[in-house]
């Protein structure tokens, strides 16, 4: 799976990637670092994928995953005198980076 090989490579470069205590990461340093996970990413998939193209699909989950959270927290809000909510699910990658979310 490529999203998942991507995730991983992200989780274990994150400091790398996107710095660190509220500090960005020295440009080329994550530079550095995406190429690497693309590689790393292309040696699991059969479709080639440059450094740009991971950071996008990243920044893509992310996003996601927050407009699912804030969707389901305002239904929270408006149900909770019993009406039924209408929660849209977040999908495996979506609950592991809301989980560990360090955006």
């Amino acid at each position: 799976m490529k999203t998942l090989t991507l995730l991983n490579e992200v989780e274990a470069k994150r400091h790398r990637l996107l710095g660190y205590e509220k500090r960005r990461a020295p440009r080329r340093v994550s530079i550095l670092a995406w190429k690497e996970v693309a590689e790393t990413v292309t040696a699991n998939s059969t479709i080639p994928q440059t450094a740009e193209q991971c950071c996008k699909k990243l920044n893509d989950l992310t996003r996601s995953a927050r407009i699912k959270m804030a969707h389901n927290a305002q239904e929270h809000l408006l149900t909770r005198d019993g009406g039924v909510a209408f929660r849209k699910n977040l999908n495996e990658y979506g609950e592991g980076k809301a989980a560990g979310g360090n955006q």
